[in-house]
């Protein structure tokens, strides 16, 4: 790399149809674009995984015992890695709580543009999920 060059982030768009009833003005299908993160950024989003056992409870509530952590983590993923539209912490969880299937394949993409293999290392937690 050139010093001081600037590395712009991969993008992907993900194709996410079950949310046609969101977005009634919109004719087509509709696709939210992603972008990969930065070391820095998966970094904290695994850091987040295991802490702030407050806010645990919110997810259990959402996923279960099991799977609260998780929806947490795929949760923090999409927040940091939309694009377009961008999407806040109170969408990921209405998301996580209504769309399940989208929430994880956003995340997914979002890990797949991160890191060749990383999403592939997921995968056990997206079946777990499903």
């Amino acid at each position: 790399m050139i010093e001081g060059e600037h590395l712009e982030p991969r993008t992907g768009g993900v194709e996410v149809n079950e949310l046609r009833e969101l977005y009634p003005a919109h004719s087509g299908d509709v696709v939210f674009t992603v972008r990969g993160l930065s070391e820095r950024e998966l970094y904290a989003v695994r850091a987040i995984r295991d802490t702030e056992l407050a806010v645990e409870l919110l997810w259990e509530a959402i996923g279960g015992r099991e799977n609260g952590p998780e929806l947490k983590y795929h949760c923090e993923i999409i927040c940091s890695g939309s694009v377009s539209p961008k999407i806040d912490s109170f969408f990921a969880i209405r998301l996580a709580r209504d769309f399940k299937p989208v929430l994880l394949r956003l995340s997914e993409k979002i890990l797949e543009l991160s890191a060749p293999g990383l999403a592939s290392s997921n995968l056990l937690a997206v079946i777990r999920l499903q």
